[in-house]
């Protein structure tokens, strides 16, 4: 649901996504950027204990 080029820091997501699962994408695949380096398990479990915690937080995407 989304892309990520970690060589010049480009992330791109699909907006067709619900907004919990939109929140947990934009995490997967910043963690792509940062940790270009790491599994694609590893990514996933960290990007989905990151937007769980942030979900519940209250961390929703504000609308322009």
């Amino acid at each position: 649901m989304g892309q990520a080029w970690p060589d010049i820091g480009l992330v791109e997501v699909d907006p067709r996504q619900r907004e919990r699962e939109r929140l947990d994408t934009v995490i997967h695949e910043l963690l792509h950027v940062l940790k270009p380096h790491w599994s694609e398990d590893h990514v996933t479990r960290a990007a989905d204990w990151l937007a769980r915690h942030l979900w519940k937080e209250g961390y929703r995407r504000v609308r322009k």
